[in-house]
């Protein structure tokens, strides 16, 4: 016999809204990103920047934010006599994002003209910009993303979509007036990336994610540590290295589990950072291990050469 609440199987924390967000845009041959989030505290990754990365569109309206759409067209296959479909194909989907901007930045500008505004300078005396807008454009292709957070600090969620090969497909309408600010509307459209193989990478992260994915329903990877080499160390120098590690769940405890550092080094237990100053020469061998709060354990034999 069961209940209810049983069958329902609900719990709290996991209605998500968009308290904040950003949409960047990169050129088509930006690189790719890879991950939304980086390291046991699950913080937000860098996103790559310069000429191969990607640009802020600024502030957006409440009633601005993206808004995400997905339509997939299917035919059928009817049999005399019979009133279903006898056969039902998907046969394509479209993937469309709408968003408006309101900042008058080089970024808006560029996208809402579709001239690349890297190759135009203002005028050296009166700061003008002039924008010739094309009379037979070329299709530019973008790689997009598309981040919110909900929540904040350690219990920050983020919610991303990333879209390596994104098109713009409609400017909406730029109206001037005095009672409400110029705004520039966009809408585009995600397509299969013919290098990375998909046109949408959803990504959830963040702290707060990664304490509540399990009730979710998801299951976290496997606890490992993912230092590979520790650098060398000299007798007499300040000494200072973070254990790595992925995977498990949030808290970790850190130990040597065999051999010993260093004379002069000691290992911080709640934050895996080896440190102090070493006071003898030498190679030495042993084996970190940590724990997370599941009882899982993952071990590492390391070696810390210490030169004279």
């Amino acid at each position: 016999m069961t209940s209810i609440e049983q069958i329902r199987d609900v719990h709290k924390g996991q209605i998500r809204k968009g308290g904040a967000g950003a949409v960047l845009l990169g050129p088509e041959d930006a690189d790719p990103i890879l991950t939304l989030t980086t390291g046991a505290s699950a913080g937000l990754a860098e996103i790559p920047k310069g000429p191969k990365g990607y640009k802020s569109m600024g502030k957006h309206p409440r009633d601005g934010a993206p808004t995400f759409t997905s339509e997939q067209e299917q035919s059928e296959v009817f049999t005399w006599g019979e009133l279903e479909a006898s056969r039902i194909d998907n046969i394509s989907k479209t993937s469309t994002i709408a968003w408006t901007c309101q900042d008058t930045r080089k970024s808006v500008l560029s996208a809402h003209t579709g001239v690349d505004l890297d190759t135009i300078e203002l005028d050296p005396v009166t700061g003008e910009l002039q924008i010739i807008e094309p009379t037979d454009p070329d299709i530019r292709y973008y790689r997009a993303i598309f981040i919110t957070v909900d929540g904040r600090g350690e219990n920050a969620y983020f919610i991303a979509r990333y879209c390596p090969r994104f098109v713009i497909t409609t400017i909406g309408e730029e109206s001037w007036n005095a009672e409400n600010p110029i705004v520039y509307p966009f809408t585009g459209r995600a397509l299969v990336d013919d290098d990375l193989g998909y046109a949408v990478k959803r990504l959830y992260g963040g702290p707060g994610w990664k304490k509540g994915a399990q009730a979710a329903g998801f299951t976290l990877g496997s606890l490992e540590i993912t230092t590979a080499t520790l650098p060398g160390g000299k007798v007499g120098t300040a000494y200072s290295q973070t254990l790595l590690s992925a995977g498990g769940t949030a808290s970790r405890t850190w130990t040597i589990s065999t051999g010993s550092l260093p004379a002069g080094l000691t290992l911080n237990a709640a934050t895996g950072l080896i440190s102090g100053t070493p006071t003898t020469a030498g190679t030495v061998n042993f084996t970190v291990q940590v724990v997370d709060d599941g009882s899982t354990i993952a071990q590492k034999a390391l070696t810390i050469v210490v030169t004279a």
